[in-house]
C-alpha cells in the first residue's frame, strides 16, 4: 500500500487507500506525502518517533497529529472547490465509509463475531504499522530545512526485512525521492543501521 501511494496515478493511490482501509488507515496519504516527507525528523513531523518516547504514546500522539493535518489539508481543498463539509467531495468521508464498509461486510457475510473479529484486526493492523512507523525514525533529529542525509533514517538491510518491506527498510533513498519505485531503492550501509531488525 505504501508503494502504491507514492505513485502519481489515481488508480494506484485508490487502491492504496483501499488496502490500508483494512489496517483502519486509509487517510494516510494526505499527511504522508504533505508533511512527513517533508519535514521527517523534524519537530513538525508527527511520524518521527522521539527519543526516550514510549511506542503507546507516539502511536496516540502520531494518529493525533495525522488526522489534524488532515482535516487541515482537507479543509483547504473544499474551500478551494467550494464545497461543503457535508458533500461527497470531502475525501475524509470517502475514507471513513470505506473503513467502516470492511467490518459492515463481514457482518452481512458472518454475523457479529465476523464484524467484530474483522474490526479487531482493522485495529491490531494500524497497531503493527504504527510499531513499524515508529521504528523508521526512532530518535534521529533533523534540523528544519536541512539537505536529507543517510544519517536521517535508520535503514534495516537485512534480506527479510528488504524482501516483506519492498525495499522500504532502505530508507534514505524513499525520503530523497518518494516517488523512486521500490526497485530503484538501493541499500547504504553507510546510513544508521537499526540493530534490533
Amino acid at each position: 500500500a505504501h508503494e502504491l501511494r507514492h505513485r502519481r496515478d489515481g488508480f494506484s493511490r485508490g487502491l492504496a487507500m483501499l488496502m490500508c482501509a483494512f489496517f483502519a488507515d486509509p487517510n494516510r496519504d494526505v499527511p504522508h506525502l504533505t508533511v512527513h516527507h517533508l519535514d521527517f525528523d523534524t519537530p513538525a513531523d508527527g511520524d518521527t518517533a522521539y527519543r526516550g518516547e514510549n511506542a503507546y504514546t507516539f502511536m496516540w500522539r502520531c494518529t493525533k497529529h495525522n488526522y489534524q493535518m488532515l482535516w487541515a489539508n482537507e479543509k483547504k481543498r473544499r474551500d478551494a472547490l467550494g464545497a461543503p463539509f457535508f458533500s461527497m467531495k470531502n475525501m475524509i468521508i470517502w475514507e471513513i465509509l470505506l473503513t467502516a464498509l470492511i467490518p459492515l461486510g463481514a457482518f452481512f457475510l458472518g454475523g457479529w463475531q465476523a464484524a467484530a473479529l474483522v474490526f479487531a484486526t482493522q485495529i491490531l493492523g494500524k497497531f503493527i504499522l504504527e510499531a513499524l512507523n515508529y521504528l523508521q525514525h526512532y530518535g534521529l533529529i533533523r534540523v528544519p530545512g536541512a539537505p536529507v542525509e543517510v544519517q536521517h533514517t535508520w535503514n534495516h538491510l537485512n534480506w527479510w526485512d528488504r524482501v516483506v518491506g519492498f525495499e522500504i527498510t532502505n530508507h534514505i533513498d524513499h525520503h530523497r525521492d518518494g516517488f523512486m519505485r521500490f526497485d530503484e531503492l538501493r541499500p547504504h550501509p553507510d546510513a544508521p543501521q537499526m540493530p534490533s531488525l
